[in-house]
């Protein structure tokens, strides 16, 4: 980080720890770890908003304080560092994305951060993405955006849509009527993001496998009746033995697990 007109670095970090706590930003746990998860020494924060995909804005105390990108405060007519100095930062790693804070109506801080990778997390939902499934995405932070996520997490263009704040709100309200609580759910193997994920996929897996085996049978059936229609045809009906059947299913057999086990790692 970075501090600027006289503004103290802790100063800096308990702002901005404040200000992501109260937001549910997936940085907040972050800010925390640096003050040593010492939450008492975060001053309250009052009017706290999100500014859609530029940042946050509150007040703490009697002072107006910002915190997101460069968007955010040329909006807010506060002077940042210029482009090209904000790449002289982020030039040595490219997945870098810079957070200023401003007090007061000045720029206080510069932070530069970077977002770590659930490789679990990305696999399903790119096992999902690949299935035509479209993630609505709420976020809190400006830098995760529809074209950072899928860049990140490897998805096909247009499978992830960020809602509005309103329409967060709603989602909030509503899954909270109609939803029960997880604990008596007897599919859901665990609390979070992880866990729901893991259970669509498992549903999606076990939809698609049923398909498959449907499709198979139906094969199955055609192939015999096309294999006793050509025996009778050229009479050998009576020449076929019981080995030439066992063969004949366990080949069947081999092709349908083979086909499953593919269709299974797609």
């Amino acid at each position: 980080m970075r501090g600027f007109n006289g503004f103290s670095e802790f100063d800096a970090i308990v702002y901005a720890a404040a200000m992501l706590l109260g937001s549910e930003s997936p940085l907040g746990g972050i800010f925390t770890k640096v003050i040593g998860g010492e939450t008492d020494l975060l001053p309250k924060v009052e009017t706290l908003i999100y500014e859609d995909k530029q940042g946050l804005s509150g007040w703490i105390g009697e002072k107006k304080v910002l915190l997101g990108g460069r968007q955010m405060m040329n909006n807010h007519n506060i002077e940042v560092l210029t482009g090209d100095k904000e790449k002289q930062y982020i030039n040595s790693n490219p997945d870098r994305r810079i957070l200023y804070l401003a007090v007061a109506g000045t720029v206080a801080a510069m932070f530069l951060v970077s977002y770590k990778l659930d490789k679990g997390t990305a696999r399903d939902l790119n096992f999902l993405s690949r299935h035509c499934y479209t993630l609505l995405l709420h976020s809190t932070d400006q830098n995760i955006n529809e074209s950072f996520t899928e860049h990140q997490l490897g998805l096909r263009g247009g499978s992830v849509k960020v809602i509005s704040p309103d329409a967060a709100n709603y989602f909030k309200l509503c899954r909270t009527e109609a939803i029960p609580d997880a604990g008596t759910c007897p599919f859901t193997a665990g609390k979070g993001l992880r866990a729901v994920l893991r259970l669509q996929v498992t549903a999606v897996k076990l939809q698609n496998a049923f398909q498959l085996i449907r499709t198979l049978n139906l094969a199955c059936l055609a192939l015999g009746a096309l294999l006793i229609a050509a025996l009778f045809l050229f009479g050998s009906a009576s020449t076929v033995s019981g080995f030439f059947l066992f063969l004949l299913q366990a080949l069947w057999t081999g092709v349908c697990i083979g086909v499953c086990k593919f269709a299974e790692n797609r």
